[in-house]
């Protein structure tokens, strides 16, 4: 489950740098001990954290001397119940605080090793976790970026959460958005020259990370793409479609994102509501187009109102024709699981709208979407089980007494940014696996395919892999 940042005990009006207007950096605490043997990619990750944190968006500090910016914790002072903590910047001491309680602290560790002897080098592990975590705290920090085990232990889960700790891909994530959010679109802060300055704007930025989530798309786009004005422009037409629709689909997705970890408020809900409604339909427009394609290229002539991968007679029809892998796909029960949880919400365009099943929050971070409809909602867990898990999906099954006496309801409630970051990741894929699994040389008829196909991204200044790669840890 995605969840919004804590702002327990601080201004979240003043402080939250997701704010609209807000100047505010983002606070980045990143715990040096926790991936003290980062893997390849870890490393790769930590190396781009800390570029990104040269930006005056960031505000990055180490949790170990060596760094430019650092913050030490000390032992704990004689004749004082805290253990000290100074705050480094380019090798001179800026701010001094402290964590208070010693012997909860190392009460807290112990608890959480599960350990009576105070030498075990568990319980000072712990102890390095929890201080952390303390400091962290004191100076005001936002985000902590951390894989330590104990700070992810479940017995300590609400006493941490006030640090907001979040694995390192996770944290590059919200990194990203927020960048985004301040309309900061980079991939590298030193320029290698004045045709690469290391950023892009809004929309090839969005341009890329699409090309990137979607390989296959590279011939399926250029098959379609390079057709004339004859018989099959509206294939041309239609393909050209559907790289864009996955394109605003992100950008939808990142729009309920930053209304998600501002401060909630009634812009942050009709954001959410607005571009949720719209995520939907670009989708389900992307794979429909598809079906439209896969339609004419495999001589279907169902009429159009059937074309889509959920109707039965047009798929039967589909793998009468041939087209057995593609059809294949559409039966995955992940597949299916998908169609439903992309489809189902769709449909409420034509009647309720998914927010006018009710909207309900506890006044701090975002809305939760609650499906009194039990149908509805039931038909979205069961499916969110199959695709990941109804938590992965950002769904809750509350329970409760509806009125003195009444009955007992278990509606299903949404998290709609975490629906939405599913969403679009599984549905993007989808569009990307239909383009592997439809056969596109059934657009040249009996011509041979064209060798100036494009096959992979090309290796220029705008979709190298490394510039792909590091906006995919953003985005």
């Amino acid at each position: 489950m995605i969840e919004p940042l804590s702002w327990e005990g601080r201004d979240e009006q003043r402080e939250n740098p997701f704010r609209p207007g807000s100047t505010r950096p983002l606070k980045i605490t990143l715990h040096n001990a926790s991936l003290a043997a980062p893997t390849s990619q870890e490393a790769e990750a930590i190396g781009y954290l800390r570029e990104l944190g040269q930006l005056d968006e960031i505000e990055l500090y180490e949790t170990e001397p060596g760094a430019e910016n650092y913050i030490h914790v000390g032992d704990a002072q004689s004749g004082s119940d805290y253990f000290e903590v100074t705050v480094w910047n380019r090798g001179r001491p800026i701010r001094h605080s402290g964590v208070s309680y010693v012997e909860q602290q190392r009460t807290t560790a112990e608890s959480v090793a599960v350990r009576c002897d105070p030498r075990n080098p568990d319980i000072e592990s712990a102890l390095e976790a929890v201080l952390v975590v303390g400091a962290h705290n004191a100076l005001g920090r936002d985000l902590l970026v951390t894989e330590s085990k104990w700070i992810y232990d479940r017995h300590l889960k609400f006493a941490v959460q006030r640090a907001n700790p979040r694995r390192l891909f996770d944290a590059l994530n919200i990194v990203g958005l927020f960048l985004r959010s301040r309309d900061q679109y980079v991939y590298r802060i030193k320029p290698t020259s004045v045709f690469d300055p290391g950023k892009f704007d809004r929309s090839l930025f969005y341009w890329v990370l699409a090309r990137h989530r979607t390989p296959h798309m590279w011939r399926y786009y250029s098959a379609c793409v390079s057709l004339g004005d004859g018989h099959l422009s509206a294939i041309r037409r239609m393909g050209a479609s559907i790289l864009p629709r996955c394109k605003r689909a992100l950008q939808a997705r990142d729009f309920i994102g930053e209304a998600f970890y501002a401060p909630h408020g009634e812009r942050a809900r009709d954001d959410t509501n607005y571009h949720f409604d719209y995520l939907t339909l670009l989708l389900a427009g992307a794979l429909d187009a598809e079906a439209r394609i896969a339609r004419t290229l495999y001589g279907i002539t169902e009429g159009p109102r059937t074309v889509n991968f959920r109707h039965e007679k047009f798929m039967k029809r589909l793998k009468e024709a041939g087209a057995e892998e593609l059809c294949h796909l559409m039966v995955e029960p992940r597949v299916k699981a998908l169609l439903t949880l992309l489809f189902e919400v769709r449909n409420t365009i034509h009647e309720a709208s998914l927010a006018s099943h009710g909207y309900s929050t506890s006044g701090r971070g975002p809305g939760l979407i609650e499906l009194q409809d039990d149908g509805f909602g039931n038909a979205l867990w069961h499916a969110a089980e199959s695709a990941g898990g109804a938590e992965a999906w950002g769904l809750k099954r509350q329970s409760y007494q509806k009125g003195v006496g009444g009955p007992v309801v278990e509606p299903v409630r949404i998290v709609p940014y975490a629906y939405a970051v599913s969403l679009v990741r599984e549905c993007v894929d989808l569009v990307d696996r239909v383009a592997a699994a439809t056969d596109i040389s059934r657009m040249f008829d009996d011509r041979v395919v064209p060798a100036t196909l494009i096959d992979a991204p090309p290796e220029d200044r705008v979709f190298a892999a490394e510039i792909r790669n590091r906006i995919a840890l953003l985005g």
